[in-house]
C-alpha cells in the first residue's frame, strides 16, 4: 500500500478506516515512512493524532539518526517525532567504527527544540524565529534520548551502568545519573 504521503505499507493482514484515519495491521507488517522504518507483529496508527503503536518484537529504524530501537512495545508521535519504548527496549546508535548499545526499562527520544523551546533571541522577530526553528528541526543533531531505570551501556571500548541517563546528539555527551559506573579498558570511574 502506498498512501498520499508516500508512506509504504507491506502487510498480509489489516485495515484502514478512511473516515476516522485509523489503521491496524498484523502478521508482521513493514511500514516505511520517510527515513523511518517500523516492523512489528502488530502496528496501529491514527493519522488524525499522529500516534502510532508497534507491539510484539517491534523495531524502529531511523536512517537519519543512524539508530535502531528494538522493544516489546513502541509508541511514536509522527507530529513531534518523539518515541517511547518499553518492555525490554534496546537502542543501537551506529557510529563510524563502532555501535553503542543502550538498554533500560524505558527509552524516550524527541527533538531538542521541543525540550528547550525557541531561544529568547529569536522570539523578537517571529517570522525569523519560525524560519530558524524550521531549519533547526530538520538538523540531524536536533535529537536527544533518555533512558530510565536499570540503564546499561555497551560498546567496544566502554561499558556503563546507572539508574538513568540523558544523551544529546548535539554534543554527543552521555549524562549518567544516580550511582553511575563506567568501565573503559582497565579503568573504572564512579560518581
Amino acid at each position: 500500500i502506498q498512501d498520499s504521503s508516500k508512506r509504504t505499507i507491506i502487510t498480509r493482514d489489516g485495515y484502514y478506516d478512511t473516515k476516522n484515519k485509523k489503521a491496524e495491521f498484523g502478521l508482521r507488517p513493514i511500514i516505511q515512512d520517510g527515513k523511518t522504518k517500523v516492523i512489528a507483529d502488530k502496528v496501529r496508527f491514527n493519522d488524525s493524532t499522529g500516534i502510532s503503536q508497534a507491539e510484539g518484537n517491534a523495531i524502529v529504524i531511523d536512517s537519519t539518526q543512524q539508530t535502531v530501537i528494538i522493544a516489546g512495545e513502541i509508541f511514536r508521535n509522527n507530529k513531534t517525532e518523539s518515541i517511547l519504548a518499553f518492555n525490554k527496549p534496546l537502542m543501537i546508535v551506529k557510529q563510524e567504527e563502532d555501535s553503542i548499545y543502550i538498554t533500560a526499562d524505558t527509552l524516550f527520544s524527541a527533538r531538542l527544540t521541543d525540550l528547550y523551546g525557541v531561544p529568547d533571541s529569536l522570539k523578537k522577530d517571529s517570522l525569523r524565529a519560525v524560519k530558524k526553528v524550521d531549519t533547526t528541526t530538520k538538523d540531524s543533531t536536533n535529537r536527544y534520548f533518555e533512558a530510565f531505570y536499570h540503564v546499561r551501556i555497551f560498546s567496544d571500548s566502554v561499558q556503563s551502568v546507572c539508574d538513568s541517563m540523558f544523551y544529546s546528539f548535539k554534543d554527543s555527551l552521555f549524562r549518567l545519573y544516580k550511582d553511575p559506573v563506567v568501565w573503559s579498558r582497565e579503568n573504572q570511574v564512579t560518581g
